[in-house]
């Protein structure tokens, strides 16, 4: 079972339900991580994507990109055409995402959370403060430092054998 399909579905899935796990211990009433702050959430996530990396090129993704953001930069990067291998980690990271994978093991503290918004909240970010061209510019920034990041550290500068995919 080592493909890239593989690869970047399970990887996906265990970012998703490690990452939406933690949003939803620290926002759902009466579990034990409830209100435990915004540094739980970041802590949660900064792993999250650690396992889901790991456990994507385990599987057979060496490139392990999990974000469509990060497979498109790829392609601008090493301009390349849109190909099959680039569908293959945009479906398999839209499939899982569209379910809320895994986060269905909190149902009792589903019932019991009254509001919407912390139930959204687990799945998706809302702005705190609505300003369309603002919250869009800031989407466009953090991806765009998101990409560069990763550019840096799986370069072969950085990481001339450590951290750069096979």
């Amino acid at each position: 079972m080592r493909h890239l399909i593989f690869g970047e579905f399970f990887g996906t899935l265990v970012l998703i339900v490690l990452g939406d796990g933690v949003v939803a211990g620290v926002l759902l009433n009466k579990t034990k991580s409830h209100a435990a702050g915004w540094i739980t959430v970041t802590a949660g996530w900064a792993l999250a994507v650690f396992a889901g990396v790991a456990v994507s090129q385990a599987f057979g993704d060496t490139d392990a990109h999990l974000n469509p953001a990060i497979t498109v930069a790829s392609v601008f990067e090493h301009r390349q055409r849109v190909a099959a291998r680039h569908l293959y980690s945009c479906a398999a990271c839209r499939r899982i995402r569209g379910r809320g994978a895994g986060v269905d093991a909190l149902h009792a503290h589903w019932a019991v959370t009254e509001s919407a918004d912390l139930k959204f909240a687990c799945f998706a970010t809302s702005p705190a403060i609505p300003n369309r061209v603002w919250n869009f510019f800031s989407e466009v920034l953090a991806t765009f430092i998101l990409v560069l990041v990763a550019t840096a550290l799986f370069s072969k500068r950085v990481a001339p054998g450590g951290l750069a995919p096979g």
